[in-house]
């Protein structure tokens, strides 16, 4: 499953292009979806839901604090069931998304005109997208995005993957990762800087069946890269640095 954004049918701005491509890489289907945007509309994350149908978040009208969220639910053939947007004033971006029994959970960023990036995680019902509970999260100081959401193997509850920045800067990342309950109540939380300290920006997660997590991050400002592993109560076990003469 690959959801992402297309600039090849019609509009130049963008629309969410969501398929599925076979074992052997033959495209099963393909749908773009998207609302004729000034700034274009994308496709953050998708998941195979336990009916047979597909769920996707995104970003509507992709550009800061003009932004919404939005959920869609598809059927097995990939048409729209329902689709939810959301909008609170300022800037709003859907991104990380699981499911859990009958309900979706769902990572939001919100992009302040006044403060930092703050997390929002949120349940909807599988079947209709009805609202159940959102739970924000705001940092003191600092800002979180692009975060997403993952299943803990342990015990009842998430694991957040997210990037935090200084203030609002983009030229200080580093990788946060967050333990929550299923009221999404934190549990833990601990930020990962790598010596040396770069702009890192995380690029792949997988949490491993005792809740340990396995991250790979690249650096903004040199040729490095990195594979890491964090322990279920959040500690560092290893960090392989890799570097070479080009990025």
């Amino acid at each position: 499953l690959i959801v992402g954004q297309t600039k090849s049918f019609a509009n130049n701005n963008g629309d969410i292009l969501c398929m599925k491509v076979a074992a052997n890489g033959n495209l099963l289907w393909s749908k773009v979806l998207g609302l004729g945007s000034a700034n274009g509309d994308l496709g953050m994350d998708i998941i195979e839901t336990t009916d047979g149908g597909y769920a996707f978040s995104g970003i509507i009208n992709v550009n800061g604090t003009v932004a919404d969220a939005v959920v869609t639910k598809l059927d097995n053939l990939a048409n729209v069931v329902w689709s939810k947007r959301f909008d609170r004033g300022d800037g709003e971006d859907g991104v990380g998304i699981l499911q859990k029994q009958d309900t979706l959970i769902v990572g939001i960023d919100l992009q302040n005109t006044t403060a930092n990036y703050e997390l929002v995680l949120m349940k909807l019902r599988l079947t209709d997208g009805a609202f159940i509970m959102s739970k924000k999260i705001t940092p003191d100081v600092r800002g979180l995005f692009n975060s997403y959401v993952l299943r803990d193997p342990v015990q009842p509850g998430y694991i957040i993957s997210t990037h935090t920045i200084e203030n609002s800067s983009y030229a200080d990342m580093k990788h946060t990762v967050i333990r929550v309950d299923e009221d999404f109540n934190i549990r833990k939380s601990q930020l990962f800087s790598f010596n040396p300290v770069t702009n890192d920006f995380y690029t792949g997660l997988a949490v491993l069946p005792n809740g340990s997590v396995i991250g790979t991050a690249s650096s903004q400002t040199n040729a490095d890269g990195y594979i890491y592993r964090i322990n279920e109560d959040n500690t560092g076990v290893f960090i392989k640095r890799f570097n070479a003469p080009t990025d």
